[in-house]
């Protein structure tokens, strides 16, 4: 071996020393930190104290968030009758009281009586024909009504209706009341992101686990801390306890989230505070 053999050798193992030790050196990709919601939304007592300070206590949107609270209060505690809903000054923004049920009616015994079934069969009897259509001519009896768009199915204030270019899509309203709540609303496709929360929206109404499992990866892509799936249709509530607590940093509603979260603009609250509930104080 002559000596440029020699010096290819020693060049072709320091290379390999050196690959191996910018592998061993080279950081690990670091994954995002999530960080967990408060999974109790629950409000008990016979006081609940709203996490913000009424300016009009006869407000629309601050009468929506006072009765959904005092609501979810009776259900959380069987107990309570009554449920009185104030702001955190201690200003009574309003009561509700559970519905008593109604007297059982004893029905005539006769009502009891098996009734006699109709027969299948034809009547021997002629039945008088209607007299004619009962829609004018040309119509169709069967009457439909055009899809409104999202945001027209919504109390909003002037300020967020404004601001809505899309009004038949949600994540465009989202984006809006977090504008108008001095929030920074980043649209990224179906995901609106704003500092370390990021909101996505899914339809659940053909393929509820599928639309799930898209709207949590999602906000896995984002690489915030926390996030907000927002589902368009009905899921098994027993779907989303399992996602919740396998996934606690990433929170599941309904539509119906997104006028509460306008209602919350509305009143001077924060919106991403009243996504999953309205906010109380412990």
């Amino acid at each position: 071996m002559d000596i440029l053999d020699v010096l290819l050798v020693g060049l072709l193992v320091a290379a390999v020393v050196a690959l191996v030790v910018w592998i061993w050196r080279r950081p690990s990709p670091v994954r995002a930190v999530t960080e967990a919601w408060d999974q109790d939304t629950t409000t008990t007592g016979t006081r609940v104290v709203l996490d913000l300070v009424a300016s009009d206590p006869d407000d629309p949107a601050l009468q929506r968030l006072v009765h959904e609270t005092a609501l979810r209060a009776l259900r959380s505690d069987t107990t309570v009758d009554r449920v009185e809903v104030v702001d955190a000054d201690g200003r009574v923004l309003g009561a509700e009281e559970r519905a008593t049920p109604l007297p059982e009616v004893a029905l005539p015994a006769e009502l009891h009586e098996p009734h006699v079934r109709r027969s299948r069969a034809p009547s021997v009897v002629p039945r008088p024909r209607p007299h004619g259509p009962m829609t004018p001519s040309g119509m169709s009896d069967d009457v439909t009504v055009a899809a409104r768009p999202f945001a027209d199915r919504l109390d909003l204030s002037p300020d967020v209706r404004r601001r809505i270019e899309r009004p038949d899509r949600v994540v465009d309203v989202v984006r809006a009341i977090l504008e108008a709540a001095g929030r920074p609303a980043d649209v990224r496709g179906d995901v609106v992101v704003s500092d370390e929360v990021a909101i996505a929206v899914v339809d659940v109404r053909t393929d509820p686990e599928r639309a799930l499992t898209h709207g949590f990866l999602r906000v896995q892509e984002t690489g915030v801390p926390r996030g907000i799936v927002v589902r368009l249709g009905h899921v098994d509530p027993r779907v989303i306890r399992r996602r919740e607590a396998t996934a606690p940093h990433v929170r599941h509603v309904s539509a119906d989230a997104v006028q509460r979260m306008a209602d919350a603009v509305a009143v001077g609250a924060d919106p991403i505070a009243f996504a999953a509930a309205p906010a109380v104080r412990r």
